[in-house]
């Protein structure tokens, strides 16, 4: 694995079982993003269970070509206690670190934000902070170039699916 991405889940149309038209618009945008940065090498995502995280991981993986997995635990991760959740939710990620070069982690609201510091600190030996993100974005963590930069259509970029680098925290994991 080269690459991390931590994706928060497009919004969910309960009446179509789907993510909504918005968020697939946004997910073309985000995938365009991927696929650059990827840049022809292996794609894998892991969703959690939850109905918006695997229509979003499908929408995503139709647009890669990409394969997906579904995994329940990183639907409730942030209800265990630190470090415990931060441990398993990092196992589930290195036990899948040489399936791909660039591996997607899909999931929703605060358990997503939640796993981009702790994602941080194990790879990049680095506190940060990425706050809040929009549906349909994400976190990129790049390994071997060691950064950390929000990705997708919404958030600090203006809507232009570009990434754009995050500040990191000076203060300490807690």
């Amino acid at each position: 694995m080269k690459d991390l991405l931590i994706v928060k889940a497009g919004d969910y149309d309960p009446e179509r079982h789907t993510v909504t038209h918005e968020s697939r618009r946004q997910l073309a945008r985000l995938g365009t993003a991927i696929r650059r940065l990827a840049n022809g090498s292996s794609i894998h995502i892991i969703s959690s269970s939850s109905c918006s995280s695997v229509e979003t991981a499908k929408e995503l993986a139709a647009i890669l070509n990409a394969g997906f997995e579904v995994h329940p635990y990183l639907q409730n991760f942030h209800n265990e206690k630190f470090p415990k959740s931060y441990n398993k939710a990092t196992h589930i990620i290195d036990s899948r670190r040489k399936r791909a070069d660039t591996l997607i982690i899909i999931g929703n609201g605060y358990a997503i934000e939640a796993m981009v510091p702790y994602a941080a600190f194990k790879y990049l030996d680095k506190p940060a902070f990425a706050g809040v993100f929009f549906s349909s974005t994400g976190v990129h963590i790049g390994l071997e170039q060691k950064v950390l930069e929000k990705i997708g259509a919404n958030g600090n970029n203006n809507g232009t699916g570009q990434a754009k680098p995050l500040a990191y925290s000076s203060a300490g994991m807690q």
